[in-house]
């Protein structure tokens, strides 16, 4: 027995629905703008005599993961660099911002972290040209007046 017209059509908005070619376009955009951010982002930092090499990861179900390892330039080239500090939070899209909000920190310990400890820093982050991301708002000061650009990786 076919289905009525109206059931038919409800089928077929319920499917476009679930594909998202329904979805609205305040919703798209959204999402649009979520994937322009979702990369591996690095940096690296002098600080007088240590490098830091920053990796940042955004992924697309809105958790964020900044490794942080730092070289001593005292240090011979054969010691390894000092166990990096992990940070795990969130983030998510503010007009054209990622907002970016870490809540756990771990020192890393040899190849394992020790526990994850409480923390509370925002950073707000702008995509300027070629996929370069902008600190615009550091609450923490964590990177003081000379800020924090990060580049994308295979941008």
């Amino acid at each position: 027995m076919p289905l009525p017209f109206f059931n038919r059509l409800a089928f077929v908005l319920a499917v476009l629905a679930a594909l998202g070619i329904l979805a609205p376009p305040a919703a798209r955009a959204q999402s649009d703008q979520i994937r322009r951010f979702v990369r591996l982002y690095d940096a690296t930092r002098q600080n007088g005599q240590t490098t830091q090499t920053l990796v940042l990861e955004l992924d697309p179900g809105g958790r964020a993961l900044m490794t942080t390892t730092t070289f001593d330039a005292a240090q011979s080239v054969s010691r390894a660099p000092a166990a990096p500090v992990i940070e795990k939070g969130t983030w998510s899209v503010a007009n054209q911002y990622a907002i970016v909000h870490f809540t756990r920190r771990a020192n890393g310990v040899e190849t394992k972290h020790d526990k994850y400890q409480p923390e509370d820093v925002a950073l707000t982050f702008s995509l300027g040209f070629r996929c370069t991301l902008k600190l615009e708002r550091d609450d923490a000061n964590v990177f003081g007046k000379d800020g924090l650009r990060m580049k994308a990786r295979g941008c």
